[in-house]
């Protein structure tokens, strides 16, 4: 029997032209496809919110009202509908702003529904304090609001003190020094935790969500 093909995500959050976003989500994604092997049967998609070119929520229906792409009236959005509602499973790594996740890609879920609900999602946020209030919101929001399945232990990755010079760094979008084997790197001690929250996402990709 063939095994079923899936097809993930990968959702980069920060729109800011300055920014680390892309390099440690660059960093998740090589852990995970190091993860996966070359025998998988799961697909990774990469996708910027800075990339999109979504307007903000101006569609004349609600989300939850919607049942296929060729509903909504904005062209910008049928496209970004077309591009999530063929994937199977989500993995968002977000910063933090003002203790929850960038405008961008609030308004980016927020534009969609049927194309999220009842998928897997695995969170892993990045911040001062390793982005914990995005994480919680983002989480709530999608567990409650859009009915994902999102896995229990997310990732929190912090920059830790200003004194130790990665905060400074991260704000002017310098090299973090992410690697993939090496220990005495940030966030070595992570890299488990990102594998142990991928294993659950494929978990629940294998598992028939209830009503």
């Amino acid at each position: 029997m063939v095994a079923k093909a899936f097809q993930v995500g990968i959702i980069a959050g920060s729109q800011r032209p300055i920014q680390v976003g892309s390099q440690i989500t660059d960093w998740v994604q090589r852990i995970i496809e190091r993860h996966l092997g070359n025998n998988s049967n799961i697909g990774l998609r990469r996708i910027n919110v800075k990339d999109l070119n979504c307007s903000v929520y101006d569609e004349p229906y609600p989300p939850i009202q919607i049942t296929s792409s060729d509903q909504y009236t904005k062209d910008t959005t049928k496209a970004w509908s077309r591009v999530v509602a063929p994937l199977d499973a989500f993995v968002i790594v977000t910063p933090e702003y003002n203790l929850n996740i960038p405008a961008g890609l609030k308004n980016a879920i927020d534009l969609l529904y049927f194309e999220w609900t009842r998928k897997p999602f695995f969170i892993i946020s990045y911040g001062g304090v390793g982005g914990i209030f995005s994480y919680e919101n983002l989480k709530r929001s999608l567990s409650l609001a859009i009915k994902a399945r999102v896995v229990e232990n997310g990732v929190n990755l912090a920059f830790g003190p200003a004194e130790n010079g990665i905060a400074p760094k991260a704000l002017t979008g310098q090299d973090l020094g992410l690697s993939l084997t090496a220990d005495n790197t940030l966030w070595a001690d992570k890299r488990d935790d990102i594998k142990k929250g991928w294993e659950e996402l494929v978990s629940l990709l294998n598992t028939k969500p209830t009503e």
